[in-house]
């Protein structure tokens, strides 16, 4: 299956900042590059928008002949009589990006699921 996605798959390297060092003192900080895109820190519409640019296309429609030609005919979305694929990746970084906003429920809480769903994704997402 890997194989039939790779014509359509470009790489793209994007390196991720913010590990944790100590300094001198011993205090605990986030190693920043300021040339590089912020996925982690204060909620803000900087962040949302640079996670948006990393997963906002992450599903890719098929026709039941290409879905059928890589086994996913078992996959249609009922209503809406279509396919849908992606790269793995992709739905994993979702995921972070959604724990990172379940953490400030003060700022996405509007965004966000209900609790009994959120306890759902989350809880899928951790297992």
């Amino acid at each position: 299956m890997p194989e039939a996605a790779h014509p359509a798959v470009q790489l793209q390297r994007i390196q991720f900042t913010g590990g944790l060092l100590y300094d001198e003192n011993g205090t605990l900080y986030r190693n920043v590059n300021a040339e590089a895109p912020t996925y982690v820190g204060t909620p803000s519409q900087d962040i949302d928008a640079e996670w948006e640019a990393l997963i906002h296309d992450r599903y890719t429609p098929l026709t039941s002949s290409e879905a059928f030609s890589i086994g996913l005919e078992s996959f249609s979305l009922p209503s809406k009589q279509s396919y849908w694929a992606g790269v793995d990746v992709f739905h994993s970084l979702h995921c972070i990006n959604y724990v990172r906003m379940v953490l400030d429920l003060d700022y996405y809480g509007d965004r966000l699921d209900p609790l009994p769903i959120r306890r759902l994704h989350v809880g899928q997402i951790t297992a």
